[in-house]
């Protein structure tokens, strides 16, 4: 075997034997046993299937690479797992052997893919982190309709146009309307008042308060209605819709202050929901376009991108660490004040980077007050997290805020799992780039 060519398939973690029309071992490189399943029986002169079974049964593929008649044979994700601790994944790729001038030669090569198993399962379990996030936010949505349907106020939910797009329990009964009768009608079924109409199909306004309505029940009776209006943007597919939430105002106007009550409650619900979402949808963003990037440079600007937009009311910064540099460089930041004129720093000044461990927790994280980003101003809330991937630190996010309350125990989880998926892909960009060949 050419010295060069074993050198490449050394740096590539490749190993190599050849064969002969018997599917006897000729020739083999210094590391093949550890892939076999019987490395005892890797040995010139011994059928190669008794060290890899999974050759058992290919045998009809194997002769027509060895003749010439198909270019490769391939079988992809074997594992070996005498050490349940450390299990060994690797590829297997048959082809003609062109440097044996002896016909009925082949060769097969053996390559270590554990590193990348390993990513992809770390992916995996960030996707199904990001499910259970949406199945949480269905429970959510859940918990809103129930909500919705035992407020004792009437609630229309429509398109812009005016067209009814949901209705609770309390509205269907104030006006005498079934569900069915409701769905998809204009919103002029129920209020008579064109006054209010017209004021809220011309109106630049996203919301009114207390407006008292004249409306129309199914028999015809009429009713004053006291009627708040919001329009809110559905951050999941991206539409505007209005919600309509109203009180029979006609012989009691005592439970004024009541409905106003309610109404906040809502609007608190539907605000800390809508932050939800943005943040869910973004993040599930994240997830999707990080694996596609082939370059750090790539990678890095996807993150500066979604990080400002899922915490762009915060003061932040993301930061690269090298291992082979003592300085650590900023390739995004934002906030006011801003840390730029901390674009980069010492790793020895980092009390995160200095006193992080393995098993630290984000609470532990959150009490690191890094002075080399606080040098004129003092956070009211501050979070310091590193990069982290199988113990090698590539990066630091930090995020702090002037106002108590923004920085909450949910956002610093999150923080810690957007820190976790950035740790992950940059870790598999480096290795991917220290194994190009270099001209």
């Amino acid at each position: 075997m050419n010295p060069l060519f074993q050198k490449f398939l050394a740096q590539h973690r490749m190993e190599y034997l050849t064969l002969d029309e018997k599917f006897s071992i000729l020739e083999t490189s210094v590391g093949v046993q550890r892939f076999a399943d019987a490395p005892e029986e890797v040995d010139l002169g011994k059928d190669v299937r008794e060290g890899f079974p999974e050759l058992f049964g290919m045998e009809d593929a194997l002769i027509a690479v060895m003749s010439g008649q198909e270019s490769s044979m391939e079988l992809k994700g074997l594992g070996r797992f005498s050490n349940p601790k450390e299990p060994l994944y690797f590829d297997i790729y048959a082809m003609e052997n062109i440097d044996d001038r002896s016909p009925g030669r082949l060769i097969i090569f053996f390559e270590d893919v554990t590193e990348t198993m390993d990513m992809k399962q770390k992916l995996v379990q960030r996707s199904n982190r990001t499910n259970l996030l949406l199945n949480q936010l269905k429970s959510t949505l859940t918990y809103i309709d129930k909500i919705v349907n035992s407020i004792a106020d009437a609630l229309f939910v429509t398109t812009p146009s005016g067209e009814i797009k949901r209705a609770n329990e309390a509205a269907k009964k104030m006006f005498g309307y079934s569900e069915r009768e409701l769905i998809e009608e204009p919103i002029s079924l129920i209020i008579e008042d064109p006054v209010f109409l017209k004021r809220i199909s011309i109106s630049e306004k996203k919301e009114f308060k207390n407006a008292k309505v004249i409306c129309r029940k199914s028999t015809g009776e009429k009713i004053t209605v006291d009627f708040s209006f919001a329009i809110f943007k559905d951050e999941i597919d991206e539409t505007y819709n209005c919600i309509y939430i109203g009180r029979d105002i006609s012989s009691d106007r005592q439970m004024e202050s009541e409905l106003q009550e309610v109404k906040q409650k809502l609007s608190k619900t539907m605000e800390r929901l809508e932050k939800r979402n943005m943040e869910i949808a973004l993040l599930s963003k994240l997830n999707s376009v990080l694996p596609s990037c082939l370059t750090l440079e790539e990678a890095y600007g996807a993150i500066a991108e979604k990080l400002q937009s899922l915490f762009g009311d915060l003061v932040g910064g993301i930061f690269a660490v090298e291992s082979s540099s003592q300085v650590v460089p900023a390739f995004a930041t934002w906030g006011h004040p801003s840390i730029e004129s901390q674009k980069q720093f010492s790793t020895n000044a980092c009390s995160a980077l200095e006193k992080f461990q393995a098993n630290s927790s984000g609470a532990q994280l959150s009490d690191l007050l890094c002075e080399h980003l606080h040098r004129d101003f003092s956070p009211a809330e501050y979070c310091c997290l590193p990069t982290i991937f199988r113990k090698e630190t590539v990066g630091l996010l930090y995020l702090s805020s002037f106002k108590k309350g923004q920085l909450t125990k949910d956002r610093q989880r999150l923080a810690t799992m957007v820190a976790e998926q950035i740790g992950i892909v940059l870790v598999s960009l480096r290795q991917q780039q220290n194994l190009k060949p270099r001209g």
